[in-house]
């Protein structure tokens, strides 16, 4: 297998985990983090307002690892273009993790019942530490 493959199965990883942490948030949120009842009731101004911050953030999370990806560098301005691009992802994720605890522990459901969830921001955010790291070896300007 050449190199170009490789990258391309590496790319093909990359953008699934992306899609589950976005098809995580749009259950959690069409599903009310699954909370009924009076639960729901106490709750649902708070996960109205929390909702749509975490649809920004995968929206964030999208744009930023589409822009970095499209960016091959030639020189180090575009090396340093793709990097932000890569540290604004990794910030949207950090920023998606950290909503995340922020709702479990305010509607006080166990972060236990989200382990999906949780491993798949997390898995993303260190794909993107290593995109990261690769690159900075990789183009040397």
């Amino acid at each position: 297998m050449t190199n170009e493959g490789k990258r391309n199965q590496s790319r093909v990883e990359f953008d699934n985990t992306y899609f589950a942490v976005d098809d995580d948030i749009e259950n959690l949120i069409t599903t009310n983090f699954g909370l009924k009842g009076e639960k729901l009731e106490k709750h649902r101004d708070y996960l109205k307002r929390k909702t749509p911050l975490l649809e920004r953030l995968s929206q964030t999370l999208f744009i930023h690892l589409k822009m970095a990806n499209g960016l091959y560098p030639t020189s180090k301005e575009q090396l340093d273009e793709r990097l932000m691009h890569q540290k604004y992802a990794a910030g949207a994720c950090y920023g998606i993790a950290t909503l995340y605890e922020r709702i479990f522990h305010h509607i006080g459901v166990s972060a236990d019942k989200h382990t999906d969830e949780i491993k798949h921001i997390q898995k993303e955010i260190n794909s993107i530490k290593a995109w990261r790291e690769s690159d900075k070896k990789r183009f040397k300007f």
